[in-house]
């Protein structure tokens, strides 16, 4: 009888506030740490880890986002509110490759996050907060302004592009 290697990775999920003090893959690599995969054979961690173990800019940016769960005197963020994040981000990171910046990230101190970048006169914050359906980005570019609702991966993205647009 052939046996079947099963392997666990980890996510979020397994983190309690107390214990997030350790980057998600703790003191491991992904292939030993501990998840359990919505995939039959569980091999398959999520894109965020992968992504978090080749990547500086990324490890340092999701790095800064588990640092707010030790923050003193502070409400740290909820869990969905970390798990969309790491997934939301992703697709705009592997797009703009070297081009993508990290965010400075702060908590709204209700459950929430905020994400801000800032380039020359332009400025882009997503602002996260404990009910993900009130999430939204807010623009700004010298006197102009505005803000988008319920936005998603592909929208960070074309924003964070804009970010990098140089004036014609």
């Amino acid at each position: 009888m052939a046996c079947a290697e099963v392997q666990e990775f980890s996510t979020t999920s397994g983190y309690a506030s107390n214990l997030m003090g350790v980057p998600p893959t703790l003191d491991r690599t992904p292939s030993q740490a501990t998840y359990v995969a919505d995939n039959i054979d569980g091999r398959n961690p999520p894109e965020w880890i992968r992504l978090y173990n080749r990547d500086k800019a990324y490890a340092a940016f999701v790095d800064e986002l588990f640092s707010l769960d030790r923050e003193e005197d502070e409400t740290p963020p909820n869990k969905d509110v970390v798990d969309w994040i790491l997934e939301s981000t992703v697709f705009p990171k592997k797009l703009l490759a070297q081009n993508w910046k990290k965010p400075h990230v702060t908590s709204d101190d209700e459950g929430g996050v905020r994400l801000s970048w800032r380039e020359e006169d332009r400025e882009l914050r997503a602002i996260i907060p404990a009910n993900l359906s009130e999430r939204y980005l807010y623009w700004q570019h010298g006197n102009e302004y505005g803000g988008l609702p319920n936005f998603g991966s592909a929208t960070l993205y074309r924003w964070l592009s804009w970010m990098n647009e140089r004036d014609r």
